[in-house]
């Protein structure tokens, strides 16, 4: 969805939203990459 986002404000030139929804992009990589990797040692310890 964020890079929808990303589309739109680009389509609409707007620089400012556009950087806005990469960094929540960004983001949302990083929380999800932790999650997984913090689900994964705790399943592996048993």
């Amino acid at each position: 969805m964020a890079l929808s986002l990303v589309d739109v404000a680009k389509n609409k030139r707007n620089p400012v939203r556009e950087k806005w929804y990469w960094n929540t992009y960004h983001f949302q990589n990083k929380v999800t990459s932790a999650n997984w990797i913090f689900q994964f040692e705790l399943e592996s310890q048993y």
